[in-house]
Parts: structure tokens; sequence; C-alpha cells
């Protein structure tokens, strides 16, 4: 992500791996924990992040932290059923309208 700090990179990449090897959003707490940071410190830069529109969290929700992907170069993987499968790439318009089939229940090849 283009535009951060080099700690607010360590942030958000640290969030995005978090969430690939627990399959859960981590906490500020998590955060802080995990970088060796005071949890104020964290606050100030989850809030820079959103301010950037890197990360988004619902209001009032635990753990509902998130990274924004922008790169629209990498694959989308789409699911249906149990089987995944694998895109080319795909412009942010395509990429919705996939989700929202996803999300449906159908699938166009």
């Amino acid at each position: 992500m283009e535009g951060l700090s080099p700690r607010q990179q360590t942030v958000y990449d640290y969030i995005g791996n978090y969430f690939a090897e627990n399959g859960f959003c981590p906490s500020l707490a998590d955060i802080a924990q995990g970088l060796g940071l005071h949890e104020n410190t964290i606050v100030s830069h989850v809030t820079a992040l959103k301010k950037k529109g890197a990360v988004k969290s619902e209001y009032r929700v635990a753990r509902s932290l998130r990274v924004v992907k922008q790169e629209t170069e990498k694959p989308v993987t789409v699911c249906n059923s149990n089987e995944t499968e694998r895109t080319a790439p795909v412009e942010k318009k395509e990429r919705r309208a996939l989700i929202k089939m996803e999300m449906s229940g159908r699938m166009l090849r």
C-alpha cells in the first residue's frame, strides 16, 4: 500500500497476516502485543490507516478491523459450494459483480 509511513505499513501488514494465519481479525490489544507497542500507539496508527482508506472496521463491533485490498492485478478467489477457482485479474466493478453472484449462490463461467 502506497503513502503509508514505515510504522503504518508494519501495522497494516500485521493485520493482514494475523487474519491470514488465524481466520479472524486482530483486536487492538493483539496488534499492540504482537508488535511490542503500547495500545494507544496502535490506536493512532489504525486511525491514520482508516483515514487513508487502508483499513476498515465496523462501529462498535469487536475484531472487525480488516485491510482493504486496492490492487486490481491480483486474482480474485471465487467459491462455489466446496470448489475454489482462480479467475483472471478483474476490474473493481467486475469484482463486485462476482462477489454479488457468489453471495446469491449463482456462478457464471
